[in-house]
């Protein structure tokens, strides 16, 4: 033993996953749950961005003509809140 050895060996990736079948299932559900949130994320953004662009393409009108708002903001409002509360994150 060296004086600089201490005691430890290194291992490439496929080594340490052949090694730790528990780190391996670890990291696939990690990857699956940042592919879930990505897609999550991105529906998010197809529903709130619509809403951005007609407010800034209305920006010089005073009043906003918005014929049955309730109805379609309980609706973006249920699939918003589907999206984000049935998130599986561990």
């Amino acid at each position: 033993m060296s004086e600089n050895d201490f005691g430890f060996t290194t291992l490439d990736e496929t080594e340490f996953l052949k090694n730790s079948p528990k780190t391996k299932e670890k990291f696939e559900t990690q990857e699956q749950t940042i592919y879930n949130l990505q897609s999550s994320l991105e529906t998010v953004e197809e529903l709130i961005l619509p809403l951005l662009d007609n407010f800034i393409k209305t920006a010089d009108k005073e009043y906003i003509h918005w014929p049955n708002r309730k109805e379609i903001v309980e609706e973006v409002k249920g699939k918003l809140l589907k999206l984000t509360r049935e998130l599986d994150i561990e």
